[in-house]
């Protein structure tokens, strides 16, 4: 141990042990605590699993052993001063918090474990003197672990969620779920160990003295904070948007427009109170920079969460502006002329080289043109965000909200325009470090574009539509969007969509002007709620093809019936839908010898029946909307529909295709993505029913299924994936069906297949197959476990059944060949 007491530093090499327990007065402390200013316990994080378990490692190469080689940690100082009131000596880490924090968890889970098996140890109740002064919970809870049964410590996160003292506030404080984690990671590498108590107190005792820290106690000094920030300060490297900000305040020193355009000012007041809540914080004191272990990260400021939110921000624009004017271009070869970049929303893109192209080689008019364009966006989201002149975000919510809205469609939401996948929130879409996604993206174009326009509020909503029903509908390729970026700019600022420019679709933008001229007309004002709810739906999305009615007009008539009977806040009852629309027509979509059904997914609905290229669908559609008797409740008009059709069916005796399909939900097996694969379409009862419409997927016979899945038959047959025989369990034969008959196929090769005819007349079922099946095996049953042989004959008589080859009887498939050669 040296000593150095006439200097402002203080050295000493200790272990933990000795800092609380030497006899040495001018070492010995009684408390150590973890000052306010220091952020929290980070080495517990999950994203540090890999540096706390390398730091472990460390640890425990140094006292699991008998022979292990003791370890000298680096140097951990701070201040060292007497408390009056309780009199103590506490010590207050300005730099090794994280690595103290870690030894005082490993002292303690090793005590514990040796506690366990002797219940008067008490060799560790110094521990006590150890405490976090971040948050009065990690004060408590450092107290409480040292209190805790030592059985607490095997299942740790179960114990804790058992105490009532454990609530939300402990839950969320980043020190404590950090260690609760290095806990269980320590837990789980003694947890071969611990019930051997001499193993672990001979751990102890290595502990105690194996691992050591050279300690430094800074004398002369004001307070631990005010140390902390001014060693913090000095020789810290600039963070990278640091570096932009600064560049960028270079190129605009030729710039007039100064008052306006000061964004050097701004991001440093009105800006920096702008993004201040959507910060990340998880970022704030981390440095990029440390390749090896450093568990203090001595450069807090390197990287910040408040600057990552102005990076992504300032990367994001200048992407958006920079592939809108065609600024970037690459080299496919060497020597070849440059081509445009595709236009990509990269979190990584290069912020300074960004700069470069869109902001220091360029006219001064266009680089005050583009910053004055995100000066305008940012003053203006700044301006709705104040409540008693201060930022505040459920301001900033309420703003956007006035115009946008995600998820269910209400009647109180029509007026507004629903993001089917996107943030509200366009200001946090805008600092994003993810990637954005090119819908988003336009959406974000068009607010920018707004503010840098003069246009209504009124006038903005109604072209801000425009833009997220062309954006919705439209295959958002990278390589289009930087026309589509300079679209968005027109649409928004003069309400030109260019009817026969190459940017989206005509077809698109034709629905938005025939919607328009629709609207403008006196004597359809009363339907605008109702086609902008069909607009939100959530399975029509925008594209409303299926409700023209001629060049000009909407079958506005059945607007408010169809949200009835199609509300968007129901994801449960499509599979009903399908058989009510089932029971009026076989709508099916034909691709190819594909035919297209819904089923009970609403994005199925949407491909498949309301969108553009589903015209053979929509009479279908329209013709159960007919039906609707609107005096009964939406779901019970549907169930009226479905059982009326079953009714007439079976009072008729006649079960064409779509019967099964409106009687059975377990035709769809999987009940998602689900086609019908037909060699004819003439021939339903021959579909396929594969769960995906490409490739080699899974496939299956629909009525086999259908029956293999009967509750009442449950455990009785077996059905493979790749449109396979229904097996009958304890049975020697298998099933198939065709278009009008079941194969009957033995096991035992030696007797041929036989066949069950379905009854039709005219090509359609007058049965319905899945009953006259299933009523046939019951009654095989019942014969076949007695080898009732002239029952089993009469059994085939009654049901038609024909041998594919002569000289056999059905009887035959139940008795050995042996048995009927004697």
């Amino acid at each position: 141990m040296s000593d150095k007491h006439n200097s402002k530093i203080d050295s000493f090499e200790v272990s933990l042990y000795n800092l609380f327990c030497s006899e040495n007065e001018v070492v010995k402390v009684d408390a150590i605590r973890i000052p306010m200013i220091q952020r929290d316990y980070a080495q517990g994080r999950p994203e540090k699993a890999d540096l706390r378990k390398n730091f472990l490692n460390t640890l425990y190469a140094a006292i699991d052993e008998s022979d292990a080689k003791p370890c000298v940690l680096d140097f951990i100082y701070g201040q060292r001063h007497k408390n009056s009131q309780p009199e103590e000596t506490i010590f207050e880490p300005i730099d090794g918090q994280q690595r103290l924090t870690t030894l005082f968890l490993l002292h303690l889970y090793v005590a514990k474990q040796i506690e366990a098996q002797e219940p008067g140890f008490n060799d560790y109740k110094w521990l006590i003197g150890f405490s976090y002064q971040t948050r009065e919970s990690s004060k408590r809870f450092c107290k409480e672990l040292i209190e805790m049964p030592a059985e607490a410590f095997n299942d740790l996160k179960s114990y804790l969620n058992s105490t009532p003292w454990y609530t939300r506030r402990y839950k969320s404080d980043p020190t404590i779920t950090g260690m609760i984690q290095t806990l269980s990671d320590i837990a789980g590498h003694y947890n071969f160990r611990h019930e051997d108590t001499g193993c672990m107190k001979q751990v102890w005792e290595r502990l105690k003295t194996n691992i050591t820290f050279m300690l430094l106690y800074i004398k002369d000094l004001q307070t631990t904070d005010d140390l902390y920030i001014k060693m913090n300060s000095r020789g810290l490297f600039l963070t990278q948007f640091e570096q932009v900000k600064a560049e960028l305040e270079g190129y605009f020193k030729d710039v007039t427009n100064t008052q306006e355009l000061n964004f050097g000012v701004k991001i440093d007041t009105l800006w920096t109170n702008l993004l201040w809540d959507y910060r990340n914080k998880k970022q704030d004191g981390i440095n990029a920079d440390f390749k090896t272990y450093d568990g203090d990260n001595r450069s807090p400021y390197a990287k910040n969460g408040l600057d990552e939110k102005f990076h992504h921000l300032f990367r994001r624009f200048m992407t958006m502006e920079g592939f809108k004017c065609d600024l970037f271009y690459e080299y496919a070869e060497k020597d070849e002329k440059p081509e445009l970049r595709e236009y990509k929303d990269n979190p990584n893109e290069n912020l300074l080289s960004l700069a470069k192209i869109v902001f220091k080689d360029v006219p001064i008019e266009e680089k005050e043109k583009r910053m004055l364009r995100l000066c305008r966006f940012l003053d203006g989201v700044y301006k709705n965000s104040l409540k008693d002149g201060v930022c505040n975000q459920d301001c900033l919510a309420d703003f956007f909200g006035k115009y946008l809205y995600s998820g269910e469609n209400t009647e109180k939401s029509y007026s507004k325009i629903r993001l089917f996948n996107g943030e509200v929130d366009q200001l946090k879409a805008f600092c994003s470090a993810s990637n954005l996604g090119n819908l988003n993206s336009l959406i974000l174009e068009a607010f920018i574009e707004y503010f840098s326009t003069n246009i209504a509020e009124e006038m903005f909503v109604e072209r801000l539509r425009i833009v997220r029903n062309l954006a919705v509908n439209t295959y958002l390729r990278n390589k289009d969007m930087p026309q589509l970026l300079r679209r968005v700019d027109t649409i928004i600022s003069k309400g030109e969509m260019g009817e026969n420019d190459t940017d989206f679709a005509k077809i698109l933008k034709d629905q938005e002007q025939r919607k328009l001229d629709w609207l403008s007309k006196p004597e359809n004002e009363e339907y605008r709620k109702y086609l902008y709810a069909l607009e939100n739906h959530d399975a029509v999305q925008c594209d409303l093809t299926a409700f023209f009615d001629g060049d000009n007009d909407f079958k506005c008539m059945y607007f408010e019936k169809f949200l009835q009977i199609f509300p968007d806040s129901d994801n449960t009852d499509w599979m009903l839908r399908h058989q009510a629309l089932m029971s009026v027509a076989d709508y099916a979509r034909m691709e190819d010898s594909l035919a297209l059904y819904a089923g009970d997914k609403k994005s199925m609905w949407r491909e498949r029946v309301f969108q553009r290229n589903n015209e053979t669908v929509y009479p279908h559609l329209f013709a159960l909307l007919d039906k609707i008797d609107t005096s009964i409740a939406g779901k019970d008009a549907l169930k009226a529909i479905r059982k009326d059709f079953i009714k007439s069916c079976e009072e008729h005796q006649q079960y064409p295709w779509r019967f099964y399909a409106a009687k059975y939900r377990g035709l769809q097996h999987g009940e998602q993505l689900k086609v019908y694969k037909t060699e004819d379409t003439n021939y339903k009862y021959q579909a396929v029913n594969k769960k995906y419409w490409q490739g080699n997927s899974y496939n299956w016979n629909p009525f086999l299924i259908r029956i293999k899945k009967d509750s009442k038959y449950e455990g009785r047959f077996n059905l493979g994936n790749y449109n396979s025989y229904l097996e009958l369990k304890g049975q020697p034969c298998r099933v198939w069906c065709e278009e009008n008959s079941y194969h009957i196929i033995p096991i035992d090769k030696w007797v041929p297949e036989f066949i069950l005819p379905i009854p039709q007349e005219h090509g359609i079922d007058t049965v319905d197959r899945i009953d006259w099946f299933l009523n046939f095996y019951d009654e095989l049953y019942l014969l076949s476990k007695s080898k009732n042989i002239i029952g089993l004959n009469e059994l085939s008589t009654k049901y038609g059944i024909k041998p594919k080859e002569d000289g056999t009887v059905f009887s035959d498939l139940f008795i050995e060949k042996e048995e009927k050669d004697s």
